[in-house]
């Protein structure tokens, strides 16, 4: 094999257990820019065994770092609560998108400020209703369309079950059907 200096490999050998110690998570933070471990990180990238991120990247939060994996798993957790919890779903959307912007996830985001918007929507036509003031029907189709653009056909058709008139009790048949298709 390769003869490498006595101090050298004193950090190759530190540096393999570190590696093979790892449980969860390696980060592996360069102090200085170097040849070695551009040509090291490169050989990861290209076997897609790590994401290289930059320093604003990581975020710390309390004394944890999170990476955008992290944040995004975080968003995926929150609104997923938001769809167990009616009257705090708002709530947990916002923190949800909160982690999305953390993730820097453009795609993500777009879908749960959609599911928001869905949900203010649905709240705002509610209070409409009650209130008896002429705006119900508007909100109530913007929620609905907002559901389907977040792809959130069964949350659609719920809503479309609890806001629609009579008459169009049997689009929320229908809207579960589009998303058992869209699913398939």
């Amino acid at each position: 094999g390769t003869k490498f200096p006595l101090a050298m490999e004193l950090e190759l050998k530190l540096f393999y257990t570190g590696i093979t110690r790892a449980c969860n998570r390696l980060l592996i933070i360069e102090t200085k820019p170097s040849q070695a471990y551009d040509a090291f990180s490169r050989a990861l990238q290209n076997k897609e065994l790590c994401d290289i991120m930059t320093p604003d990247a990581v975020v710390r939060e309390g004394t944890q770092i999170m990476t955008a994996d992290d944040w995004r798993k975080e968003a995926f957790d929150l609104a997923s609560l938001a769809e167990e919890n009616e009257q705090d779903a708002a709530n947990f959307l916002e923190r949800a998108i909160a982690a999305m912007e953390k993730a820097n996830d453009l795609v993500l985001l777009e879908k749960a400020e959609l599911h928001l918007s869905a949900v203010q929507n649905e709240e705002a036509a509610t209070a409409a209703l009650m209130n008896n003031t002429g705006d119900y029907d508007e909100l109530a189709v913007a929620s609905l369309i907002s559901f389907l653009e977040a792809g959130l056909t069964s949350e659609a058709a719920r809503a479309c079950t609890a806001m629609a008139p009579p008459a169009l009790k049997g689009l929320a048949r229908r809207i579960m059907k589009l998303g058992e298709v869209m699913s398939n």
